[in-house]
């Protein structure tokens, strides 16, 4: 351009001294400068274009050459940054879907655009259990699972948690456990979909809960059996005296006082834990859950009121196939439990609900005690673990075998304040 300028000045000397010719052929120069300009203008745009082009479209397949061009250098170095982001995204998604794929538990992850759900993420393992192809448009599972469809329309994509029975291709029933949620960032919206095996969680829990109990028992024969042992090898050293003097013969009555004492505190662990592993088979006929609560509530009444603990019930008529005994047996056990929580609160509640969701009947049993401390959270099914001083520690678990034996199962979950137990019937 300042050549261009250099030459209009010289056409505009030569003009003012009448030497045409020179004029024009300043004139002419100045424009060749000035088309040489355009072109290497347009060439500089036509490469910018090209390199802003690539970085929107996440083209990374060519990198730019250095060029002298301060304006060209500044893209250049975006699309290196770009490329080297997009190129550690893609890493982190790559690992991310590794994983996901790889889980036991069915993840399908979904995103809000143009008004309407489209699949952004679903792993194997769903796909698996519903045995649909991968669709990109979450309205054409309406069709193809109809069920599952319904569940999570019901959710009005919020936070929630469902059970499923299904039977899939004529396969034998099965439960899932589907959790929901929904996570907002700007514009952006995602649900998030997790299904996972009912029947996969228990036999997770049932093998954490043996080898647990395997330590427990472990523990209760070496405390009872060790010192029984030591005190048998002092009366057999006694045994063997030709003369045995008062001081002796007082040292045998204490040994054998004690072999007695541990003798019974061992048949008494036995006999429990007899009672968890030789459950009686329940012998099942349609019962009225509604009963089965308020005969509970006249058994405890008096220990409700010593304590000064409200019951509130909100119900349903609900009838389920059960052991009736067994079912109040339960029952017991989660009130007891509910009023040793409640020991050391000034406003004394309980809640219980009977009522319907899917196709199981729930009664649930909530305290407004100070909860279960997360820590332990793992062990309260746990055959004799207990908290309490007095406690046999298989009130719990009782009832979860209770509750395994009528084909359900016994759920806890932390409420605010206290806790929640659920017991769940099929119907």
């Amino acid at each position: 351009m300042l050549a261009c300028l250099a030459c209009l000045l010289l056409a505009y000397h030569f003009g003012l001294s009448h030497f045409w010719i020179s004029a024009s052929c300043a004139v002419l120069m100045a424009l060749a400068f000035l088309g040489m300009a355009v072109r290497a203008s347009n060439a500089v745009s036509l490469q910018a274009e090209r390199m802003i082009l690539a970085i929107k479209q996440k083209d990374f397949s060519s990198v730019p050459a250095d060029r002298s061009n301060s304006l060209l250098n500044a893209i250049k170095g975006l699309f290196e940054q770009s490329r080297d982001e997009q190129s550690r995204y893609s890493s982190q998604e790559l690992v991310f879907s590794g994983v996901l794929n790889e889980l036991e538990t069915g993840i399908a992850i979904l995103e809000r655009r143009q008004g309407a759900w489209w699949v952004f993420f679903i792993n194997p393992e769903i796909l698996t259990v519903l045995k649909v192809p991968h669709l990109n448009r979450w309205e054409d599972y309406r069709t193809k699972v109809p069920d599952f469809y319904n569940i999570i329309e019901q959710s009005d994509f919020q936070n929630s948690q469902n059970f499923w029975d299904v039977s899939i291709q004529g396969e034998a029933r099965r439960s899932y456990s589907i959790r929901t949620r929904r996570v907002e960032q700007g514009d952006v919206g995602f649900f998030i979909i997790t299904m996972e095996s009912v029947q996969r969680i228990v036999e997770q829990k049932e093998k954490m809960a043996w080898n647990s109990l395997m330590k427990v028992i472990s523990h209760e024969l070496l405390n009872t059996l060790t010192p029984v042992n030591s005190l048998i090898q002092n009366l057999h050293y006694l045994a063997q005296q030709d003369l045995i003097d008062d001081e002796g013969r007082a040292e045998i009555r204490d040994s054998l006082r004690i072999v007695s004492s541990k003798s019974e505190q061992l048949l008494s662990f036995i006999n429990d834990y007899r009672r968890v592993a030789e459950l009686p088979k329940p012998q099942l006929q349609f019962c009225s859950l509604n009963v089965a609560v308020h005969e509970v509530l006249k058994l405890l009444r008096v220990q409700l009121e010593v304590e000064h603990i409200k019951i509130k019930v909100d119900e349903e008529p609900l009838m389920a196939l059960m052991d009736i005994r067994m079912v109040q047996q339960a029952l017991v056990n989660l009130l007891l439990n509910a009023i040793y929580a409640l020991s050391e609160v000034h406003d004394k509640q309980i809640f219980i609900r009977v009522f319907k969701i899917s196709r199981r009947i729930v009664l649930s049993v909530t305290d407004n005690g100070p909860g279960v401390p997360r820590e332990i959270e793992h062990k309260i099914f746990l055959p004799f673990f207990t908290t309490r001083q007095q406690g046999s520690g298989i009130g719990l678990t009782l009832a979860k075998h209770i509750m395994e034996a009528h084909n359900g199962y016994l759920h806890f979950e932390s409420a605010s304040p206290g806790s929640t137990f659920e017991l769940w019937f099929t119907l």
